[in-house]
């Protein structure tokens, strides 16, 4: 596995995804084996991708703890900026969720494209599709709000999947 499209300067997809879990769950303490299983990744692979973190003083290890326990470094001068970068990139499906979650009537949501093939380049605009019963006008606020960093608009098409559906889609 190579450098992911979204973020070349990483070695990995894997790592990518574990800053992901760390820096952006800063308040989480995660265990060897709670990242593993969530990575999908051997434990010796994310063992080594923590240490490269710790040594860099990205993440802290609770030696106090057994299992040790891993989290972000909050108080690292590059936490804020790598958080930024990590969310903005790798954060979108987090973002949309957590905007969605108060709508009524959200039946389902997708990020396709480029995106979600994980071929993104400077010029791809970001591709989400959002069905709801409901209204759809909150829902493409919500959706806008979720992806305003990387969507230039948001358009509304009446019509959907199933009669009586809305389908809302972002940077289409």
């Amino acid at each position: 596995m190579g450098a992911p499209s979204l973020l070349p300067m990483f070695r990995s997809e894997m790592q990518v995804e574990l800053l992901g879990l760390l820096l952006l769950q800063a308040e989480r303490s995660w265990t060897l084996d709670d990242l593993s299983q969530q990575l999908k990744a051997s434990p010796s692979s994310v063992h080594r991708e923590l240490q490269r973190l710790v040594n860099a003083g990205i993440a802290h290890r609770d030696a106090g703890q057994r299992p040790h326990g891993y989290r972000a470094a909050t108080e690292s001068p590059v936490y804020g900026p790598l958080r930024e970068l990590i969310e903005a990139t790798t954060g979108v499906p987090s973002r949309m969720t957590a905007a969605l979650s108060d709508v009524p009537g959200v039946v389902a949501a997708s990020i396709h494209g480029s995106w979600a093939a994980g071929t993104v380049r400077p010029e791809s605009d970001l591709d989400v599709i959002v069905i709801t019963d409901g209204d759809r006008r909150a829902a493409q606020r919500a959706a806008r709000h979720a992806v305003v960093a990387a969507c230039d608009a948001v358009l509304a098409v009446e019509g959907g999947p199933s009669k009586g559906r809305t389908a809302v889609i972002a940077c289409a």
